[in-house]
Formats: structure tokens, sequence, C-alpha cells
């Protein structure tokens, strides 16, 4: 999969945007996957109130492994009459662990298919069958096996895809919106203490995009955020200058807006999907390219995703907001066009 990235808008809003492709073997790819899913099982979420939303990049299949792990085992806790987890961290601790376990499987299958080993095995330095015991006595084998156990070692059939990485961004009472990160070659829970994430393969062009406006911010204002609408017009643009500047960007976006600040946890976060979603992109494109200002986007965005405006009323809005409708519209659809780029509403431009 290609790029997943968070942002911090305010103490107790923020928001997620991934993209929907991903990369298969032999370098196929598609446009339908869905990268970011809520960590937390319903019932869990709703007692708990922590809203905690877990985005991956890698492989689709490892980090769908990983949610259903997670779920299972707090489930089981519920059970066992444990408490739900009651801050992000805690559900995180859950989330890393079964990532941990989950690469632990991934590399125990390939030592088992190349080498008929597990880590333990390697780890002891002999192998146990038919009731008698190996050394591993081979320098190359030890060596390889090693590589593996230590996630340096690449997969040859898919040399392109990013490493398995994922976010962890949400919300609980007690720290608002915050956000962590999980890699695969360390396998640890680190927090963002930027207040801001980007992971997959246009990562660079995400983080200088959110630079861009945290540079022009005081430390202070940096840890209180930017507010919703200028942090949702942030959110957007990185993914839309990742997709402009990396490959394997592309299909349609999801976005998930967290408001800590709703009545109850299943409001707490919204979902944009398909053209919905595409429809607060083409927002953002229209401001980048000065069709609209940025004031004008920012207050659509905010209206549409934070307020729940309706997507044609927003629609109607952002034209209307436009200094040249016609060429907003062609911009949109492909066409190299600016703002003043002539008067696209004569009669011969139309056919007429």
């Amino acid at each position: 999969m290609a790029i997943v990235n968070s942002f911090k808008f305010s103490r107790d809003q923020g928001g997620v945007i991934s993209d929907e492709e991903s990369w298969h073997l032999r370098l196929r790819k598609s446009h339908h996957t869905e990268h970011v899913v809520e960590l937390l099982p319903g019932g869990i979420m709703e007692e708990s109130g922590v809203v905690a939303l877990y985005g991956g990049v890698g492989g689709p299949d490892f980090h769908y492994e990983v949610v259903h792990r997670a779920r299972v085992a707090l489930q089981a806790r519920k059970k066992a009459g444990e408490p739900p987890p009651r801050t992000l961290e805690e559900a995180g601790r859950a989330a890393v662990d079964m990532f941990n376990r989950v690469t632990r499987r991934y590399t125990d299958d390939r030592l088992r298919f190349l080498y008929g080993i597990t880590l333990d095995d390697l780890n002891n330095g002999r192998v146990r069958k038919g009731g008698e015991k190996h050394d591993l006595a081979q320098g190359a084998v030890k060596t390889r096996a090693l590589k593996m156990a230590k996630q340096e070692e690449g997969f040859d059939d898919a040399p392109l895809s990013p490493p398995n990485h994922a976010c962890l961004a949400g919300w609980d009472a007690e720290s608002g919106f915050q956000g962590f990160c999980m890699k695969q070659e360390s396998g640890v829970l680190s927090l963002q203490a930027g207040g801001f994430e980007s992971i997959g393969a246009g990562k660079y062009a995400g983080g200088i995009s959110f630079q861009k406006l945290l540079r022009g911010m005081t430390l202070e204002e940096r840890r209180e955020g930017p507010g919703a609408g200028r942090g949702l017009l942030a959110l957007v643009s990185s993914i839309i200058e990742a997709g402009e500047h990396f490959g394997q960007v592309g299909g349609n976006y999801n976005l998930y807006v967290v408001d800590g600040g709703a009545k109850d946890s299943r409001s707490r976060v919204k979902y944009f999907h398909g053209g919905d979603a595409r429809l607060a992109v083409e927002i953002a494109r229209a401001s980048r390219a000065g069709f609209i200002a940025e004031s004008a986007a920012e207050r659509l965005l905010l209206k549409y995703a934070m307020k729940g405006g309706r997507r044609a009323e927003i629609e109607r809005e952002m034209f209307a907001a436009a200094k040249n409708p016609r060429g907003l519209d062609l911009m949109l659809r492909g066409y190299k066009v600016g703002p003043e780029s002539g008067d696209f509403k004569t009669n011969a431009f139309a056919g007429k």
C-alpha cells in the first residue's frame, strides 16, 4: 500500500487520510484497498470512549491479521472481566503486541519453509528432529537466518512494496487527539511528538507538506494545533503533494475526521470515502491552483467535514467562490488550466 497521513488539528480534533492503492506479487496493483480501520471492536469502543484508527502500509494481509488478532485479544480480556482500554496508548499496546507476534509468525514460516527451523531453534543453536538434537553448524544458513530474524532481508518478488509500518491515531479523554507509529524493523510503539505522521511511499512529500504550515507557527501554536479548518486543508494537501511527486499513490482517497468533543464515541469519528472524500480533495486542489482563496477552502472543508454540510451544497459553494468556475471545472477534469486562462464562458469554447 502507498501512504497514510495523520495530523492533529487541535487538542480534541484531528484526521487521517490514505489512498486506495496496493502493490501485489509480480508488481501488480489495485485501487480498492482500505488501509485505515477502527482498531477497537464496537462494544469495547463504546464502553471505553476511545477512538483508535489503525492505518497500515506494506502488505494488506499483514495488517489485516494484526487488527484481527488485536480485536480477538481485546474481546477475550473483556470476557475475562478486565476493563477496556481507557487511553489510545493502552489500545496501542495491544496492537503493537500483535504487530510483533505477526512479524514473528512471518519469520518462522519463512525459516521453516527454507530450512525447517524456527526462531527458537536459531536462538538455541540446534533443532530437534525425531527426538534427536542437531546443531545448526552451517555458517551460511545461520547468517541468512539471522538476517531474516532482524528484518534485514527483503522479498525479491515485491521490491517496490514499502515495509510494514502502521500509524495509530485517535482520541481519548486523558490526552485528546494524538498518534503513535509502529515499524516492523523496531517493534515498538512510538509517540508522534510533532503532531503529524506520514508513512508509506510518499512519506517525504507528506512530511514536507505539513512542515510548510508548521514552520510558520510558534511552539505553543504547534502544540495547540492550527485549528480544524487549516488542519483539514493541510491534511488533504499532504496526500495531493505525495501523489504529485511519488509513485504508488493513487486511486480514490479515504478521509477520517476525529472530533473528541462529540457527545458519544460513535459520532466522534466521521468517514469520507469515494466521492465524498474526492470533494474534499477537489476543494484543496482548487485552493492549491489559485482558483479559490485558502480561507474559502478552509471554510468549505470545515463546513463539510466537521459540521455536516451536504456534498451537493458544498460543491456549489466551491464553484461560487471560484474566480473562474468553468476553468476550475476543466482543471478538476485534468486539463492544464489556470485561474487566469482566458474566458471559458464564451460561445466559441462551448462549441456553439
